[in-house]
């Protein structure tokens, strides 16, 4: 069946594109949605926090706000990406210092005090896809590869990733666990 999807695919694309400079990237695109907890976009709120999700090729941008009556703790360090192969991954936070350190990259993350009524955005990135080895720096390797084969437009489709956030809300720790799926195409 996905071998039928994919010559489909690729025989649409061919035909959409005849005559034209139209590429598959132009044609299909990422789209994300929060399923667990299910509400059908990207935002969630319980009576403590609010989270608002904003997913970039190379990271996830995390709007909180602390709707509780006391002081909110993040604990950055233990926060996790699960990719869509069920292999886990620490997030670093965009633009800190990603010193090597052999095989725990980064440095340790302080956790951060969010206080009652604030709101923090912060930018997350798998430290797994930051490279070192780069001849010019540091370089860091899209979390969504880019949808330029039908290949990639069909491995992506419905696919699934995870993002674990553990918390202390007045002191009584929690975690939550966001579940995402992807969507490439319309059907």
């Amino acid at each position: 069946m996905k071998i039928f999807a994919t010559i489909v695919i690729l025989l649409t694309v061919i035909a959409g594109c005849a005559g034209q400079n139209t590429k598959i990237s132009d044609l299909f695109h990422y789209r994300f949605y929060l399923i667990d907890p299910p509400t059908g976009n990207l935002n969630y709120e319980d009576k403590d926090l609010q989270f608002s999700f904003t997913l970039e090729r190379d990271y996830i941008t995390i709007a909180l706000v602390n709707k509780s009556n006391g002081n909110v703790t993040i604990d950055w360090e233990k926060a996790l990406y699960e990719d869509p192969d069920g292999r886990s991954h620490r997030l670093v936070k965009k633009g800190a210092n990603y010193e090597d350190k052999g095989e725990d990259k980064g440095n340790p993350q302080t956790p951060v005090l969010l206080p009652r009524g604030y709101k923090l955005v912060e930018s997350l990135i798998p430290v797994d896809n930051i490279d070192h080895r780069f001849l010019l720096g540091l370089k860091v390797r899209p979390m969504f590869p880019e949808l330029k084969s039908a290949r990639t437009v069909e491995e992506w489709d419905g696919a699934t990733f995870e993002v674990i956030l553990p918390v202390e809300i007045n002191g009584e720790p929690r975690r939550y666990r966001f579940v995402f799926r992807v969507k490439t195409k319309t059907r």
